[in-house]
């Protein structure tokens, strides 16, 4: 048996795995720097296999959703955000740290293709889209603006389904939607970085915010009208922010989350957390929607 990057022991099988996703990597890697030189095979093999990425979720809370998604380390504002010291930045808590491997790894290629090679609207069409409802980043986050570009290219493109993105970094999809225009069936979402904290700035695009909040923060969230997800699988609410766009006259739904403790913090030292985010933003930070 060997060990994986985190030293950890590997299976026979994990082992094939990852070697097969290093080797695919480094075809891929191949392919998009023929892409770049103008190679039309290359990028139209790079925009099929965009497709073949799109997976679906037969469990969790996104159970009934395809999605299409990239990984924490294909860009720096992931690992930056997850190793700030304070403890009201939602990073600290995110749950795509605890993906399996193979996912990481699966999820990297494809945002290397998406966010350096910028498809056209025929090679963003010929991205298969298998179902009706397509999340982007469901894993991962916003890249740069090519990422962005093809995002909304894609959702152009196939004008049959619904596609939503949620992202904490709106100024870059503010950009590719003010050089694009925002796709008809695409539906955006907000995410707030800061605990307690709904975004302050609201862009015309958005039609949801997202924050997450500690058992006093969501009180007050649900006293200011706030909708409440309480965690639920997304199929049992009915897929409500998933079909549902904003009110142009009304702006943005504020939608509210509660903060769940992640497995590596102890149930001892969870209540020192939450009154440490508390003290930092509602006891100092009168939050404002």
């Amino acid at each position: 048996m060997t060990t994986n990057t985190t030293g950890e022991p590997e299976s026979e099988r994990a082992r094939k795995q990852r070697e097969n996703q290093e080797k695919r990597h480094l075809e891929t890697l191949a392919q998009i720097a023929q892409a770049l030189e103008g190679n039309t095979a290359a990028r139209v093999a790079l925009a099929l296999q965009t497709g073949r990425a799109i997976t679906y979720h037969n469990s969790g809370k996104i159970e009934g959703i395809f999605s299409l998604d990239t990984a924490c380390s294909n860009n720096d504002f992931c690992p930056r955000m997850q190793a700030t010291e304070s403890p009201e930045v939602i990073c600290k808590y995110c749950y795509t740290r605890n993906l399996w491997d193979s996912a990481t790894r699966a999820h990297h290629i494809t945002g290397e293709i998406l966010s350096q090679v910028e498809f056209t609207a025929e090679e963003a069409a010929l991205v298969l889209v298998p179902g009706l409802t397509v999340r982007y980043n469901s894993d991962g986050e916003i890249i740069n603006l090519t990422h962005a570009i093809n995002l909304l290219r894609i959702a152009a493109t196939h004008p049959a389904a619904t596609f939503t993105i949620w992202t904490k970094r709106p100024a870059i999809l503010d950009q590719a939607i003010r050089q694009e225009g925002k796709p008809a069936n695409l539906i955006c979402g907000v995410s707030s970085p800061m605990i307690n904290t709904p975004f302050k700035e609201i862009w015309s695009w958005a039609d949801f915010v997202f924050t997450v909040y500690t058992p006093r923060g969501m009180a007050e969230a649900l006293a200011r009208g706030e909708i409440e997800c309480n965690g639920r699988k997304c199929m049992e609410c009915g897929f409500h922010c998933y079909r549902t766009h904003r009110s142009e006259s009304a702006g943005p739904v504020y939608v509210a989350e509660a903060l769940r403790k992640p497995g590596e913090i102890s149930a001892k030292t969870w209540p020192d957390v939450i009154a440490s985010i508390d003290a930092a933003t509602l006891d100092r930070q009168p939050v404002e929607a």
